[in-house]
């Protein structure tokens, strides 16, 4: 199968240009998550290898998950949901890794190829700066959650297996407390849908980031965060408020409010006019990115 996706046949410029920036950032779209997964089923396995317990404020993990559990029922949430919301919230460290995977690979992604050289060797080829530019955007923005989502089922499927371990171990009916209550379906889309729609709530911080990186001939790590931060300081000094810390913060508390598992969050994210506002702001930076990698080459 990985033979099959890495092969190309025939002319078919917009699969090798995705294969270039899959090989140019597999370390942090692939080893990255990979990493994380193999530390958490190792974790697992020696936590129950030797029956330690983790502890959190005074209290160790599986009070804390009992605990939880009781309050849950007694908000008057089913038990499914409360299986598969364990089993989602599993992956959390998955997905902030993705998060910073996401913005350094946009800051380098126009950057990079200036800074070696090579950007002139790919302006040589038959693809437009257009194309150039939206396939570094998929691959930054539809390639990094998806590459995530088979390594988060990996870590949901090695719990379900510890917990099916500890549950026989105790005699416990692991079929009634444990698999009747999983919802497969939810699980599926609870991996690939909130994801996928963050990654849109959050284009117009990506395209900035690509943005940077299209002209800046310092590190774009440093330039796009201080930029910000210094328009920031000078509308607070001379405005007594920030226009672009209020739009910040509006677009993360539009976000919030409508963030939900599987298609929820994509129904009410759709409804909302935050959302098409930024995407508008996303298509205006990607217009800059296609415009300064037109006229620049080398750093």
């Amino acid at each position: 199968m990985i033979s099959t996706l890495t092969k190309i046949n025939g002319y078919n410029p917009t699969k090798a240009l995705l294969l270039r920036e899959f090989w140019d950032h597999r370390r942090a779209m692939l080893i990255t998550p990979m990493v994380i997964t193999g530390l958490f089923i190792t974790f697992m396995i020696v936590m129950m290898i030797t029956g330690n317990d983790i502890i959190f404020n005074d209290m160790s993990l599986q009070e804390g998950i009992r605990k939880g559990f009781m309050e849950a029922r007694e908000e008057g949430l089913e038990s499914s949901f409360i299986v598969t919301s364990m089993l989602l919230a599993s992956t959390a460290l998955l997905w902030m890794a993705s998060g910073f995977t996401i913005t350094f690979t946009a800051l380098s992604s126009l950057h990079d190829e200036r800074k070696d050289g090579s950007i002139l060797f790919w302006k040589s080829m038959p693809v437009s700066d257009t194309k150039e530019v939206l396939i570094k955007l998929v691959s930054v923005a539809v390639m990094i959650p998806l590459l995530i989502v088979p390594f988060a089922f990996i870590i949901q499927a090695f719990l379900i297996l510890a917990m099916t371990v500890i549950g026989l171990a105790n005699g416990v009916d692991v079929w009634t407390y444990l698999y009747s209550n999983i919802n497969i379906f939810r699980l599926i889309i609870g991996n690939i849908i909130p994801p996928l729609m963050t990654v849109l709530w959050i284009m117009p911080i990506i395209t900035w980031f690509m943005l940077v990186s299209s002209f800046s001939r310092r590190p774009p790590f440093l330039v796009a965060f201080a930029a910000p931060a210094l328009i920031i300081a000078t509308e607070e000094l001379f405005f007594e408020g920030s226009l672009l810390l209020n739009a910040i913060v509006s677009l993360f508390d539009s976000m919030g409010d409508n963030f939900g598992d599987g298609t929820y969050f994509a129904l009410t994210s759709f409804s909302e006019p935050a959302f098409y506002i930024g995407l508008a702001i996303s298509a205006a930076m990607l217009y800059g990115c296609v415009y300064f990698r037109k006229r620049h080459t080398l750093t």
